[in-house]
């Protein structure tokens, strides 16, 4: 009978915890690429006072669109990685990309949130229906033109050294290892690295 009781009472608990961290999660910073009609155009909201949430914003996403590309296309992630990988050489420039999207009349909406749970990031995000594979990895880069648009040198500067150290540590996910654990591993390096800037 004991057992038992232990058994509800751990079950309640898990089920308190589950609550409490759903009730605490908050969206922090939303942004959207909207690509049609011969123009992108990208917006955030977040809070200006708080360039964190750009940092996290650039480094989840990149970890995110790396891995819908490892699971969709092993193309679009050798583009991905090249693209990025010239981002940090031309660092703080953000190389000229298009997307093919532009060209059509429907805009394409690429929704991306940012939250956080008791000081931990994650990110969530919305594809538009009938997208291009291209789209999915030139989008990152409009958002990081914008990121990089808002924030001061120096705050360019510690971004530049966080992309760097997620390139060189964060390599979690590959052809062997893409799973939804994989792309979490990466996540919580994200973390690590974000809890040590102030």
């Amino acid at each position: 009978m004991t057992i038992f009781y232990l058994i509800i009472i751990a079950a309640v608990m898990a089920i308190y915890i589950s609550l409490v961290q759903l009730g605490s999660k908050k969206i922090v910073a939303t942004a959207y690429i909207i690509s049609g009609n011969n123009k992108v155009e990208t917006k955030i909201d977040f809070d200006e006072d708080n360039k964190k949430q750009l940092y996290a914003l650039a480094l989840l996403y990149a970890a995110k669109i790396k891995w819908l590309t490892l699971t969709d296309s092993p193309l679009s992630l050798k583009i991905f990685r090249n693209v990025f990988n010239n981002t940090l050489s031309e660092w703080p420039e953000v190389p000229v990309v298009e997307m093919i999207s532009s060209l059509k009349e429907d805009d394409k909406i690429y929704k991306i949130e940012l939250s956080k749970i008791h000081n931990y990031w994650s990110i969530n995000n919305e594809l538009p229906k009938n997208g291009y594979a291209g789209d999915l990895v030139t989008n990152y880069f409009f958002l990081l033109k914008k990121i990089v648009s808002e924030l001061d040198n120096k705050q360019k500067m510690i971004l530049g050294d966080l992309l760097k150290k997620y390139s060189k540590d964060c390599n979690v996910m590959s052809s062997e290892k893409k799973s939804s654990f994989a792309l979490m591993a990466e996540i919580k390096i994200i973390n690590k690295m974000l809890k040590q800037i102030k």
